[in-house]
């Protein structure tokens, strides 16, 4: 080892190369692999279900808000679409972080830190937090959405005015999910 005080397998580079965390005594596959073997398959499994579960479910909305007629039906439609475009990107997101490990194989760890630094890890990591945050900012305005048309009974028929509200709220939703995902990746 080229470090005096390595220690082996601790999850801290101690050597320059971080060859104390990358040899045979080290045989933690958390520093080994991006994903680990044993999580390999339901990672794959799971991302898969979820695309296509929420593809589906995109072409429902699609087919769906087309005949809406009540402004309570077009909102819970766009919002319900947004979490399933969310859901998508998170599958999507397991099946490419799953090829990137069958990509790299076991050498992650010795280039974990030119992995961490490259243009496809800053991809990656853009691509969940969007999914995630379309999801969550989606499901927390459908919450609010549904809470108020409780308390007032909404039944309201659609209006351009309506419409207008909503593109908006989607716009900033998406906006809003891109922008936090986005602007920790720029370097000023």
């Amino acid at each position: 080892s080229s470090g005096i005080n390595a220690e082996y397998g601790d999850g801290e580079l101690n050597c320059l190369n971080g060859e104390d965390e990358c040899n045979s005594e080290c045989q933690q596959d958390a520093s080994r692999n991006i994903i680990t073997p044993n999580f390999r398959a339901p990672a794959g499994i799971i991302g898969l279900t979820a695309s296509l579960i929420n593809i589906f479910s995109l072409f429902q909305f699609v087919r769906k808000i087309k005949a809406t007629k009540l402004l309570n039906s077009l909102v819970n439609q766009a919002l319900v679409g947004l979490i399933s475009l969310g859901d998508l990107m998170i599958g999507v997101y397991m099946i490419l972080v799953l090829v990137a490990t069958l990509w790299r194989g076991d050498s992650y760890c010795s280039n974990r830190l030119s992995w961490l630094s490259s243009r496809q890890c800053s991809f990656l990591g853009i691509f969940s937090t969007t999914g995630t945050l379309l999801s969550m900012l989606s499901m927390t305005a459908l919450s609010l959405f549904r809470m108020v048309s409780l308390k007032s009974m909404l039944k309201m028929e659609i209006s351009s005015k309506n419409v207008s509200y909503l593109i908006l709220t989607v716009v900033s939703i998406i906006t809003i999910s891109l922008l936090v995902a986005i602007v920790p990746e720029v370097h000023f």
